[in-house]
């Protein structure tokens, strides 16, 4: 809602801005820690799903933001050696590379 509104008050610039935006997503796609781990086979999609649900229940009570690996890592999902490789294949395929 706060995107759509500046977008009004920047009215044509809000245009051009988007388009941007949307130029970035089509040429850069980020790989999330939890999709990587997922098709390299190191976790489920349903044990990256509870991480999430543990994300976003720890978001709204403490209003610290973990990320998701540092919960499947806390969990004993994965490893620190596990969390290291995904990492690294993240960060050679260009994704994000902090936990």
């Amino acid at each position: 809602m706060k995107i759509l509104i500046l977008f009004l008050m920047l009215g044509e610039w809000g245009i051009a801005i988007q388009a941007c935006v949307i130029k970035m997503k089509n040429q850069y796609q980020e790989i999330r820690f939890g999709t990587c781990a997922v098709k390299e086979g190191f976790v489920t999609p349903d044990q990256v799903v509870k991480a999430i649900e543990i994300q976003v229940r720890e978001d709204l009570s403490t209003g610290r933001h973990k990320a998701i690996g540092e919960i499947l890592l806390e969990q004993g999902i994965i490893s620190r050696s596990e969390l290291d490789d995904i990492l690294h294949i993240m960060y050679k395929r260009g994704g994000r590379s902090s936990i």
